[in-house]
């Protein structure tokens, strides 16, 4: 699982990773299709989602999700870009694949793609309006706030105060929100 690189711009690597091919059989007929039908940025990752659909109905339509890493080596005209896909059944560890995508996708290819999925529906769930969540460390004096926006990713402080952006990776966790007792106490 290695890079494949000797493109000289980010456009060119799009490009190259979403164009779809066909499956021909020996006679030259097309007996399958596969089609890149969305794709989502996040930084240099992109997610995209894929169907393989089988023209002559010998199987079922497949749609899976591909994670392609995209990087640049290399200053001025010396640059190169390159990329490295990995399927969600060869597996990825970043989570921070669309929902929809994973929704749009029909059933997993195997169990770590399963598992994997899981990951990115706990992930996606952390990102919602009105959740508290904690916060990192290293953020300074504030440990905990409260979402107040998700584009652009906006969080308040507990105590109040005005809305300020951060970046997602800040968020370590969703606050355990304390049991609550028979008498309503926790």
């Amino acid at each position: 699982m290695g890079w494949m690189t000797g493109m000289y711009s980010r456009r060119e690597v799009i490009e190259d990773v979403t164009r779809g091919w066909d499956a021909k059989s020996e006679d030259g007929t097309v007996r399958m299709t596969t089609r890149c039908l969305r794709k989502f940025f996040s930084g240099n990752d992109m997610w995209s989602l894929w169907e393989h659909a089988y023209l002559d109905g010998s199987k079922p339509t497949e749609r899976f999700i591909v994670l392609h890493m995209i990087r640049c080596w290399g200053r001025g005209d010396g640059r190169v870009w390159g990329y490295k896909d990995v399927s969600e059944d060869m597996g990825p560890n970043q989570t921070n694949c669309p929902l929809a995508f994973v929704n749009a996708a029909t059933e997993p290819l195997n169990d770590y793609s399963r598992e994997w999925r899981e990951k990115v529906r706990a992930h996606n769930a952390v990102f919602r309006v009105g959740n508290r969540v904690r916060l990192w460390k290293n953020t300074g004096e504030i440990d905990q706030a409260t979402i107040v926006s998700v584009r652009p990713f906006r969080l308040r402080t507990v105590e109040g105060g005005a809305p300020f952006r951060a970046r997602k990776s800040l968020v370590a966790g969703l606050v355990e929100e304390p049991a609550v007792t028979a008498g309503g106490a926790s």
